[in-house]
C-alpha cells in the first residue's frame, strides 16, 4: 500500500506554538495530510550547532506522530539557514520568480549549500521511502530534490508544486545556476503550477533541454486556495487575540476599521493596495463614513 510523503520548508504540527512553523502553505498542507495520513518532513523553525551536539545527517531528523500524520523535522545550522534558507531561496529564488531581479542577492556558498540541503532531505526519503510510496514536494527551496532522490536510485513517483509564479524564459535564464536548476527540475514525474500563463513560461524554459527517454516530466497547472469552511469554523469557535481586543476596546462609536492578515512583503503590492483606497476615497466621498 502506498503512502503520501509530504516535503515542504515550513511544517505546521497541531501542536506547534511558534509562529516560525505557521504559513500559508504550511496550513493549507496540514489539514489535507491529517485527513488522509502519511509522513510530513521539514524545518522545525530552529536553528542548531549540530556539530557540537554531536547530530549527523542519519541522526538528525526527530519523529513524532500526531494524529495519523509521522512528522520528521529537523533544525537547520547557521550556514543552512543562512546560505539555503536565507540565501539562494529567499535572496535569490524568491525576488527572481516574481520578476524581481533587481532585488536579488547572492553569495559564493548560496547555491552550495542550497544543493546540499536538497541532497540532506533526499536521502532523508532514501532512507524511509517504500517502493510504492508517492513524494510530494513543495515550492521553490526543493527545486533539486528530484534530481538527488534519482541520483540515488529512487524510482518513486516524485511531484512538484510551485506555490509561487514561475517566470518568463528571460528572467529564468538571469537567475544564477539556471541550467543546473532545469535540468533538476526535469527529474521530477509532475510539475505543478498555479496558473495556465505559469505552465506556458515554465515549458518555454524546458523546451530546450532534451528529455531522457526513460523520464517524461509533465507538467500542468492546479489552482489552489484555502479551505473555507475549515477557516469559517475556525472563525467562529476561536477567540480574538489580546491585541484584537484592545483596538477594538479603543473603537470609537464612527471608527471604521478594515482589518487584514497580511504578510509584509514587497510582493504583496501593500503600499498599492493603500494608494487605491485612498484613490477610490477621493473619487467616493460618500464612502469616508459608511461602511
Amino acid at each position: 500500500m502506498s503512502r503520501l510523503i509530504v516535503l515542504s520548508n515550513r511544517v505546521a504540527k497541531p501542536t506547534a506554538t511558534s509562529s516560525q512553523l505557521s504559513g500559508g502553505l504550511a496550513v493549507a498542507l496540514e489539514q489535507d495530510l491529517q485527513d488522509q495520513s502519511g509522513i510530513w518532513i521539514g524545518w522545525n523553525g530552529q536553528t542548531a550547532d549540530l556539530a557540537q551536539l554531536g547530530i549527523d545527517d542519519e541522526s538528525r531528523f526527530a519523529q513524532q506522530q500526531i494524529g495519523t500524520v509521522d512528522y520528521l523535522t529537523t533544525s537547520y545550522s547557521q550556514s543552512e539557514y543562512q546560505h539555503f534558507y536565507g540565501g539562494f531561496s529567499n535572496n535569490v529564488l524568491w525576488p527572481a520568480l516574481h520578476g524581481r531581479l533587481d532585488l536579488v542577492q547572492t553569495q559564493q556558498e548560496d547555491f552550495t549549500v542550497y544543493e546540499q540541503v536538497n541532497a540532506l532531505y533526499a536521502q532523508q526519503l532514501n532512507h524511509i521511502c517504500q517502493p510504492n510510496d508517492v513524494i510530494w514536494v513543495h515550492d521553490y527551496h526543493f527545486l533539486s530534490v528530484a534530481y538527488h532522490c534519482r541520483r540515488l536510485g529512487m524510482v518513486n513517483r516524485i511531484g512538484f508544486f510551485l506555490h509561487i509564479p514561475f517566470v518568463d524564459s528571460t528572467i529564468w535564464r538571469c537567475i544564477p545556476h539556471a541550467d543546473q536548476l532545469t535540468q533538476h527540475l526535469l527529474k521530477y514525474d509532475l510539475v505543478g503550477l498555479q496558473t495556465a500563463q505559469d505552465v506556458t513560461n515554465c515549458l518555454n524554459v524546458l523546451k530546450p533541454y532534451q528529455l531522457s527517454k526513460d523520464h517524461h516530466c509533465q507538467i500542468g497547472h492546479y489552482p489552489i486556495g484555502i479551505a473555507v469552511d475549515y477557516i469559517h469554523t475556525l472563525a467562529l469557535t476561536h477567540q480574538p487575540s489580546l491585541e484584537l481586543l484592545q483596538l477594538l476596546s479603543q473603537k470609537k462609536p464612527h471608527d471604521k476599521y478594515m482589518i487584514a492578515v497580511e504578510r509584509i512583503d514587497y510582493t504583496k503590492g501593500l503600499l498599492a493596495r493603500l494608494s487605491c483606497f485612498s484613490d477610490f476615497l477621493t473619487a467616493h466621498p460618500y464612502w469616508r463614513t459608511h461602511a
